[in-house]
């Protein structure tokens, strides 16, 4: 694993943190010494995933206790409530890293969608996303930092059944390349990363058939993991992506090529 010494004590906000991805980059960060915040909307229950982000902390000589903090992020009530939080917590106090990577997806044919599903996605996918990006922003706009964003593959070239699942991620992009261009006086990066085909609890129902075609359409002959996109979460976030702002990086072993 790659070292970002300029990590170590950065408070770093990951929603979506208790599986998959979110949980990945969670531990990757406590690894690097960052003071990580943990949010879902459950994650007060979850204590494994809690230890699991301690626990590598530790493993590379670190203590830091990671804060476990839930919101629903669609709220935007629960989120200034979230971040009034780590503003008056004596251990953290500010957001210095902004992960926004809490998602869903409510697959399913245009014409039969309902539109409670639809909603519910545009929701938290990306309206989620905007209410953390502007508490974020607020905290960082005199001191600067770092926002990633998640994206994927589906909201650059889209995907049958996955309408709004495609369009609430073409939206973060779209976002974070608008707030990019706002805030880069200010000294904080906008980026999103655009994750392909990974190995998360949200594929585990796709049977082995499925699997093998998408490995088809993979140049890399493979299926990703979650702490590949961990690893790029750190990049972004680190002093060695000081000149970028406003980009997509895809994690996708070549499927969607610019």
């Amino acid at each position: 694993m790659a070292v970002f010494s300029d990590l170590v004590d950065k408070v770093v906000f990951i929603s979506g943190a208790s599986k998959g991805i979110g949980l990945s980059i969670a531990e990757a960060f406590a690894a690097q010494g960052s003071k990580v915040i943990m949010n879902s909307r459950s994650i007060h229950q979850d204590h494994e995933s809690v230890e699991k982000v301690k626990q590598a902390a530790s493993e590379n000589g670190f203590t830091t206790i990671p804060l476990a903090l839930p919101a629903d992020t669609s709220s935007p009530e629960a989120v200034k409530e979230l971040y009034k939080t780590i503003k008056n917590h004596n251990d953290f106090g500010t957001v210095d890293i902004g992960i926004n990577n809490a998602g869903i997806s409510k697959d399913g044919l245009f014409i039969r969608q309902k539109e409670a599903d639809w909603d519910e996605t545009i929701n938290i996918n990306l309206k989620g996303i905007r209410n953390c990006c502007q508490e974020q922003i607020k905290m960082m706009r005199k001191t600067g930092g770092s926002i990633i964003n998640m994206s994927s593959v589906i909201g650059q070239h889209g995907n049958t059944g996955q309408s709004a699942y495609a369009a609430s991620k073409a939206g973060v992009i779209a976002l974070t390349m608008s707030l990019a261009e706002e805030y880069a006086r200010s000294g904080i990066r906008l980026n999103s990363i655009a994750p392909g085909y990974i190995n998360t609890e949200m594929t585990d129902n796709v049977n082995d058939e499925a699997k093998t075609a998408w490995e088809k359409l993979i140049p890399m002959g493979r299926i990703g993991n979650s702490e590949e996109v961990a690893q790029v979460a750190l990049f972004l976030a680190s002093n060695c992506s000081s000149y970028m702002t406003g980009q997509t990086i895809g994690v996708d072993g070549g499927w969607f090529r610019r």
